[in-house]
């Protein structure tokens, strides 16, 4: 979909995302363990889609759905799930962030992304300070408003 998406025909990528990810939708409910990297990698694709056209609440009715998704396989297998998880944390906070702009869903969201990144990844890598950062400033501008 990448060369109808350079080219601004975001009708045609559409079209292949939605095919791709109907596709890969019946291969995860089948068989979840196998294809639900999958599923949620699809479901963020279109979701990008969704935000280039623009179509925010379709864009975060994806992601929040890919978080549920992958939020039930990192409680099962967090070593496994920990990059998945954050990616999908971090698209959607970026999402409430422009959509819903500052608000305590947002503030608790970067909180679990924080978390999770420091635990993983340790407090000096460059993904905790982003989650950090931005969660402090959201949650001074939260309570200062």
């Amino acid at each position: 979909t990448t060369i109808y998406t350079d080219y601004g025909n975001l009708d045609k990528a559409m079209e292949i995302e939605e095919h791709a990810l109907q596709i890969t939708k019946d291969l995860y409910l089948e068989n979840p363990k196998i294809w639900a990297k999958n599923y949620t990698l699809m479901l963020s694709n279109l979701a990008n889609l969704y935000k280039r056209i623009p179509f925010p609440s379709g864009a975060i009715e994806l992601e929040e759905y890919a978080l549920s998704i992958c939020n039930n396989f990192y409680n099962i297998n967090p070593n496994h799930w920990v990059k998945n998880y954050i990616i999908i944390i971090n698209n959607l906070d970026t999402s409430y962030y422009r959509y819903d702009g500052i608000n305590v869903k947002l503030l608790h969201l970067l909180k679990t992304g924080y978390e999770i990144s420091k635990k993983y990844f340790g407090e000096e890598d460059k993904k905790t300070q982003e989650f950090k950062h931005f969660y402090l400033n959201i949650k001074q501008e939260l309570e200062e408003a």
